[in-house]
């Protein structure tokens, strides 16, 4: 964080890609278990704020973050025995500012 003015304060930050790996067993419905295994990356964030204090009463927030949702582009499931169905994400950056 940067303090510009007593009553001013800019932050940045950012949380890198969070990669997960996943793994059970599952049962079907005549008594199988299969193993499945999947990877799951959770995308980056980067974060500006801004603290405005008007007043000892009142301080004005805002906050603008990028989520870099396009970098995961699908999820894999691998089952034992090969198959490896696909969830295709197809999702793109997304902004928000609050």
């Amino acid at each position: 964080m940067y303090r510009h003015a007593e009553n001013l304060d800019f932050g940045l930050s950012y949380r890198s890609k969070v990669e997960h790996s996943f793994g059970t067993d599952i049962s079907g419905p005549l008594g199988s278990r299969t193993r499945v295994n999947a990877d799951i990356d959770v995308p980056a964030i980067t974060d500006f704020s801004v603290r405005y204090g008007v007043n000892s009463d009142l301080n004005l927030l805002a906050s603008i973050q990028f989520h870099s949702w396009s970098d995961w582009d699908q999820s894999v499931f691998n089952l034992e025995g090969g198959a490896s169905p696909t969830i295709p994400r197809d999702w793109m950056m997304f902004g928000i500012l609050r």
